[in-house]
């Protein structure tokens, strides 16, 4: 990752204490935000935004006023991680659930199309923000693309007549990761360890003597005994040149077990299947190489972009190599086109397969304040 204090076109400008304005707004962050709750994409979203520098020039007896702006970039991979650290932060996830007197069930506020399946455990707060005091254990019984019918495990208290919120704490299916740990290994070991000491939730987890049958490998490091390799084993991530996810983590419980945890989210939404099949046809999607037109109009660049040539999707399939005639900073983008007489609504995301991340598409501007580079 790479954090600079200006973009190329600027200058990195200091506060008379000589401290500059980049660390002294970093440092004001790390003040009211935990590092172990910041992850990359979130600094320049969270952070006070640096005001331009005001100078005062007296050029042959007049005055001369100059503006230095400064904008500070965040790039790189490993945008979903957290600050100064290698795990991946997961977004916790808070749905209402209530109960309908009319039909004597409860009903939680989240379906199909949020990720969640039948037989997923979820556990219900009466407050949200603080998480104290669960008030129940519901599973879920029928689900909707939208809603879900839960079934009571266990009440602890009275369940609120305005509803509570739930969080997910079981995913309700098993092996969505499949592990491979060579005979002989010593993680094997360690992972029956993490396993029964419950460090991470490996419920969805399993392991396979047939390295053709998993997702993952998991083995000794060959440079350090006591650290461990994670290489990819599925062939629609191997068939694209990507074999290794990780090499040199240490063998500790927590953060082997919170990747396993990601890596079984990550291929538990990878393999994702819908019963939907009957609007597929009616959804074109197309890729185009995008360029600024010659004329431009007083809004956003990005919103001026247009797409030239032709559509680089081909039977759902996108292959293609990158023009760069501009350091990388070629722009493409997709167009979904909708042939249905009902109003669909995107939401698009990517697998990142350096980190079992999933995470949103978003413009590549990450704040409205700061001008990216």
């Amino acid at each position: 990752m790479l954090i600079s204090a200006c973009s190329s076109g600027e200058d990195a400008l200091e506060y008379t204490k000589g401290h500059g304005k980049l660390s002294t707004a970093l440092l004001k962050l790390l003040d009211s935000t935990s590092p172990d709750k910041l992850r990359y994409r979130d600094i320049l979203e969270k952070m006070e935004p640096i005001p331009p520098t005001v100078y005062f020039y007296d050029l042959y007896e007049a005055f001369v006023l100059t503006f230095f702006r400064q904008n500070p970039q965040c790039e790189g991979r490993a945008q979903d991680r957290l600050l100064f650290n290698g795990k991946v932060l997961l977004p916790r996830k808070i749905y209402p659930i209530r109960f309908d007197n009319n039909t004597s069930k409860f009903t939680l506020g989240a379906g199909a199309a949020h990720g969640i399946a039948i037989g997923a455990e979820f556990t219900a707060y009466s407050d949200p923000d603080k998480l104290l005091n669960p008030l129940g254990i519901f599973v879920v019984e029928r689900l909707w693309p939208f809603k879900a019918d839960m079934k009571l495990v266990t009440l602890s208290s009275t369940f609120p007549s305005q509803g509570a919120s739930a969080i997910q704490t079981n995913e309700g299916k098993t092996d969505f990761l499949c592990v491979y740990i060579p005979p002989k290994d010593r993680f094997h070991g360690e992972y029956h360890s993490i396993q029964a000491s419950q460090t991470a939730d490996l419920r969805s987890v399993s392991l396979v003597e047939n390295p053709e049958e998993a997702h993952l490998k998991v083995c000794t490091s060959r440079l350090l005994d006591d650290h461990l390799t994670f290489i990819h084993m599925d062939s629609r991530v191997t068939r694209h040149g990507m074999h290794l996810v990780r090499d040199g983590v240490k063998s500790d419980p927590v953060i082997v077990g919170e990747i396993l945890e990601n890596a079984a989210r990550y291929f538990r939404e990878l393999n994702r299947t819908t019963s939907w099949h009957d609007i597929a046809p009616d959804i074109k999607v197309e890729f185009y190489k995008l360029a600024v037109p010659r004329i431009r109009g007083t809004g956003p660049i990005i919103d001026q972009l247009k797409p030239v040539g032709s559509n680089l999707c081909h039977q759902n399939i996108i292959d293609f190599v990158v023009e760069d005639p501009d350091n990388g900073k070629t722009p493409y983008g997709f167009k979904i086109i909708n042939n249905l007489m009902e109003d669909l609504y995107v939401h698009a995301f990517y697998f990142d397969n350096t980190n079992f991340g999933i995470g949103e598409c978003q413009c590549r501007f990450s704040s409205a304040r700061i001008s990216s580079d």
